[in-house]
């Protein structure tokens, strides 16, 4: 089990990494929840952009990065990634 708190503090992300499935809970509305399912192509990392809309997945083995949009719940799948050197996605706080 993975918890992290989304950047502005309004939402809480809970994944299990071996079934590959996210669920996001706000702080201030304990009745929404918004559920992520990665499915067969299986779950590495987890993390959120820095707005706190998006959550960013990364499957594994790198088969694909996934970006989802908790504003209009969609989701960008990013196929076939180039490299395999990296299993933990993270952004950068000083944005480079």
């Amino acid at each position: 089990m993975y918890i992290e708190w989304a950047p502005n503090d309004e939402y809480i992300l809970c994944a299990n990494i071996k079934k590959a499935v996210i669920q996001v809970y706000s702080v201030n509305f304990p009745q929404w929840k918004y559920k992520l399912i990665e499915g067969s192509a299986g779950l590495e990392s987890v993390t959120w952009s820095p707005d706190s809309k998006h959550i960013l997945t990364l499957s594994e083995c790198n088969i694909q990065l996934s970006i989802w949009s908790l504003e209009d719940n969609n989701v960008l799948h990013i196929p076939k990634l180039k490299s395999s050197v990296f299993n933990k996605l993270m952004f950068s706080p000083n944005d480079k």
